[in-house]
């Protein structure tokens, strides 16, 4: 969570904090009015989830529009890494700001300042060790050894076998390290099987194993087949506490694993047999609204409409609105524009930019609700570059101002390769 509450959603500096496109804009509007508000989104992260939102690209594309005054970032470039200090600084860099690439360049600046710029630089993919002074490229390439130690490490040579030959524990021992297409392969045959002895080892390997990628296989095999003896299973572990104020406290991680397998069986069941025990659940709390949530992303009707719309309303500010987003995916699988004044109120006030996204992404899919269309065309200035991406897919009409949005979005080098390519194609598309 962050620091400290975020400001009002209405004004400036509460738009900029939850990276809303509305608060660039606005920001670009003001100019030298709106520097102190940037630079606080910078100097005290406003992120819910830093892991899962981005805001590098955009405030670093806007403090070099507004031409903010850097130092009092540099003064404080020596924050932990992944902060939004060295993020932005490093986003600076890579759109050639004259001040951070003599910062960069300095040989008196400290060594703690210069690898909390690189490292961002280095996650962005964002620069070349050419471009990069010396002291720079040394921190760079080291980064760069570290990441490829990383993969070779991941690589493994394995011996092509025929499936049909192998034993059950064996092909369970095979999803251990499975990549997607291996894993389906594997799946198509422990379903082949399907007979009492193969469903018999799956559940004793879901409720007993302590390997991840066998537990997840067997789960999802189980599913599969239609195998409702896991149901009890699910419901013992979904209902235990796992809080550290909750006696016994919170779980262990063998127990946490197998409680998101169990997940994974729920999903892979049939759906009208999925959402019985989801609509069933819904209400239990705990754990339970995490599983209830991923059934209804995949699997939900029109019936279950106003029951998610419900939940949303009442659960949006729980964790900056990750505890709504797979019923925000529903109801954008839904698409019924009755649910627009509560998307529209969703991307306006959540303080997660994960949440925003699904709200942009549900109201994409009924661009006739009022005030639908305004939120998309205002999304092509958001902070995350998913969501900018689905407001160039999807905004059905462009005014002049979101047509030279696109235009900067295609020659952004901090944007991702999808965000510009969206962009490109809504350019080539009429009016």
């Amino acid at each position: 969570m962050p620091a400290a509450p975020l400001a009002d959603p209405q004004s400036r500096l509460g738009q900029l904090q939850r990276g809303q496109g509305r608060g660039v804009l606005r920001a670009r509007a003001d100019g030298v009015a709106a520097h102190e508000d940037l630079l606080a989104c910078v100097l005290a992260d406003p992120r819910c989830e830093p892991a899962f939102e981005a805001r590098s690209r955009c405030y670093a594309e806007l403090a070099l529009w507004l031409a903010v005054p850097l130092e009092p970032l540099f003064a404080r470039a020596v924050a932990p890494a992944g902060s939004l200090v060295g993020e932005t600084l490093a986003g600076l860099w890579a759109l050639g700001s004259p001040a951070v690439r003599a910062f960069v360049a300095d040989a008196a600046v400290d060594e703690a300042a210069l690898a909390a710029v690189v490292a961002a630089l280095f996650d962005g993919r964002w620069a070349v060790p050419v471009d990069l002074p010396p002291r720079a490229r040394a921190l760079w390439l080291q980064h760069a050894r570290e990441d490829a130690d990383c993969v070779a490490a991941a690589v493994r040579s394995e011996a092509r076998s025929e499936l049909a030959g192998l034993t059950t524990d064996e092909l369970l021992e095979l999803g251990r390290d499975a990549q997607n297409d291996r894993r389906d392969r594997l799946l198509g045959e422990l379903c082949a099987r399907g007979d009492a002895a193969t469903r018999n080892r799956l559940f004793a390997t879901l409720r007993d194993d302590v390997v991840y990628g066998r537990v997840r296989l067997a789960a999802r095999a189980l599913g599969l087949c239609a195998d409702d003896r896991p149901l009890a299973l699910a419901e013992d572990y979904f209902a235990r506490p796992d809080a550290d104020h909750v006696p016994p406290g919170r779980l262990d991680g063998v127990a946490r694993m197998r409680r998101a397998c169990l997940v994974e069986y729920l999903l892979h069941l049939p759906p009208p047999h999925a959402l019985a025990q989801a609509r069933r659940w819904r209400g239990f709390g705990g754990y339970f609204d995490v599983a209830v949530g991923a059934v209804f992303r995949e699997h939900a009707t029109p019936a279950d409409r106003e029951a998610l719309e419900a939940y949303v309303g009442a659960h949006a500010g729980r964790d900056g609105g990750m505890a709504v987003i797979d019923e925000l995916d529903a109801l954008a699988r839904l698409g019924d524009s009755r649910s627009a004044p509560l998307l529209l109120e969703i991307a306006a006030t959540t303080t997660g930019s994960q949440a925003r996204r699904r709200a942009v992404q549900a109201l994409a899919m009924m661009p006739d609700a009022p005030g639908a269309v305004a939120e998309l065309q205002a999304a092509l200035w958001d902070c995350e570059d998913e969501t900018a991406a689905v407001a160039c897919s999807f905004v059905p009409e462009l005014h002049a101002a979101g047509r030279a949005r696109l235009v900067e979005l295609v020659a952004q080098p901090l944007a991702a390769p999808e965000l510009r390519q969206r962009a490109s194609a809504r350019l080539r598309r009429p009016r």
